[in-house]
Parts: structure tokens; sequence; C-alpha cells
């Protein structure tokens, strides 16, 4: 007794699966048609032989082809939270790293304030001694 069986590699339906819904869906169709070409194939030999029933079609698509299959949007779902995920975590980090830099320019501004303060206020007391002393 001849079998022949169908195997879709999970790996692979699940490579086309993570592309595009368009491309699992044209993965599944070229499966079926596949299929259904080695069905009529097994049906014309069966046939031919007559009624003998010596080969056998197996067809073999597993809980692995289904669970791609049916999980794919889960997936995708996941896939685009993730990606969600990281924007957001990298525009909190944008919006830290500037309000870092206001901080860090306000500082600077301030320091550069006291220090014209300072050299201003600097001459003025120079003239100070002076004056009390020639009173």
């Amino acid at each position: 007794m001849q079998e022949c069986l169908l195997l879709i590699p999970a790996a692979a339906a699940a490579a086309a699966a993570a592309v595009t819904p368009a491309a699992a869906a044209a993965a599944a169709a070229v499966a079926a048609a596949a299929a259904a070409a080695t069905a009529a194939t097994a049906a014309a030999e069966g046939s031919a032989e007559g009624s003998g029933g010596e080969e056998r079609v197996v067809w073999w698509w597993g809980p692995e082809l289904q669970r791609v299959l049916y999980t794919m949007p889960q997936q995708q779902q996941q896939q685009q939270q993730q990606l969600q995920q990281k924007e957001q975590k990298r525009q909190k980090q944008q919006q830290q790293q500037h309000q870092q830099q206001q901080h860090q320019q306000q500082q600077q501004q301030q320091q550069q304030q006291q220090q014209q303060q300072q050299q201003q206020a600097a001459p003025l007391e120079l003239h100070r001694p002076v004056c009390l002393w020639l009173l």
C-alpha cells in the first residue's frame, strides 16, 4: 500500500504568515491547490486500477498548520502592540531628554546671570573703601 503525504512545514507557513495576511492566504491557496491536484491524481490512479483499493491518499494538515492559520491574527495584534509599546517608550525617552536639556539650559542661564551680576557688582565695591577713607 502506497501513501501520499502532503506535509506543510509549520516554519514555512509561519514565515509566510508573518509577512502579510495576503501572503498567508496565498500560501493556504497554494497548499489547497496542491492537495486538490494530488487528490485528483490519486483518484485517477485509483479508478485506473479498479476497485482493488491498493493506493490510499492520506492528507495531513496537522494541528501545526491550523495553529499557524488560526493564531495569525493574534500574532499580528501582538506584533502591533509590541511596536506601539516600543514607539511609546521611544517617545517617552525623547521627552525626558528634551526636559533634561531644557533644565540644563535653565541652569546654565541662571549661572550666567549670577556671574554677570557678580562681575557688575565688583567694580562698585572697589570704590566704597576709597569713599569711606575720604570722609
